[in-house]
């Protein structure tokens, strides 16, 4: 996806140049003509073209017909802009509005769901950076994805652009939408805790690289959590009073020291990975 803003002439570039998708903000290329040469290129090409809009770059006589309304304010910019592109005879189209607020962004996306049946496109923009960006990315996202809105999704972080990509598919995996690996459940290491969970988190997690994406895995800190609590986990570890017990799908596998979990772990997962191996059809 190229994204351009304020000049048409590079977007028309880019389809020339092997691009299957441009991105054109409505707040900085209004122009008509200038959108009828892009559609003409964009038809030519193959192209795909996104339309989308941030509340930071709306057109000023959106913002003034809509002063209190930042949602509507967003729809109504890609509105204008679809129906411009429509009346070119152009469909190939994905539609995004972003907001740096949730509920601007939901009423905005929940329009264009229910007025387009284009792919939308769906993120919190600029969410910031740490703690605060990721809750705030996730828990937009979430109430979108929730109500079936989104066909692609950006998380908008401060920072690396891994981290984006990582967060986008944790939110997916635990939405339930898409799998990218095994899913790891952990006990906040309360007074009943018999280990330092941390240091158990950090052992499973060097070695979840080895599990099977459909796993669950398990770290509990004492006997009330695992492996009854967690007798849903493909592999677990919990502690004890004499140090750490595995198990799997709820039945002990194995209990060693502390100071042997990472050997014991290793060779237990293992058996369990060849059981797996074994049992399928």
């Amino acid at each position: 996806m190229v994204d351009v803003h304020f000049d048409f002439g590079l977007a028309i570039e880019a389809t020339r140049c092997g691009a299957r998708s441009v991105r054109i903000n409505p707040g900085n290329m209004e122009n008509r003509k200038g959108l009828k040469k892009l559609v003409e290129a964009a038809n030519k090409e193959k192209v795909v073209l996104r339309i989308g809009a941030n509340s930071g770059s709306l057109p000023d006589h959106v913002v003034q017909r809509f002063p209190k309304d930042g949602g509507a304010a967003l729809a109504e910019a890609v509105t204008r802009q679809v129906e411009v592109v429509q009346d070119e005879g152009f469909t190939d189209l994905i539609l995004s509005a972003k907001s740096t607020e949730i509920e601007e962004t939901l009423r905005a996306n929940i329009f264009l769901a229910q007025r387009f049946d284009y792919p939308l496109h769906i993120g919190i923009t600029e969410a910031g950076c740490g703690m605060r960006g990721i809750v705030k990315s996730s828990c937009g996202l979430a109430r979108l994805l929730s109500q079936g809105i989104g066909d692609t999704l950006r998380v908008s972080l401060t920072g690396p652009s891994d981290e984006e990509v990582l967060l986008g598919q944790m939110i997916l995996q635990q939405m339930r939408i898409r799998r990218f690996g095994p899913d790891l459940i952990s006990c906040p290491g309360c007074g009943r805790k018999r280990v330092d969970v941390g240091k158990l988190v950090g052992l499973a997690e060097r070695y979840m690289e080895r599990m099977p994406g459909h796993w669950t895995v398990a770290v509990m800190g004492c006997e009330v959590n695992g492996p009854r609590e967690a007798a849903h986990a493909d592999f677990g570890i919990a502690g004890t009073a004499g140090g750490v017990v595995f198990f799997s799908f709820g039945r002990v596998i194995g209990r060693c020291d502390f100071e042997k979990a990472e050997e014991t772990m290793v060779e237990l997962l293992e058996s369990v990975l060849d059981d797996e191996k074994t049992c399928k059809p």
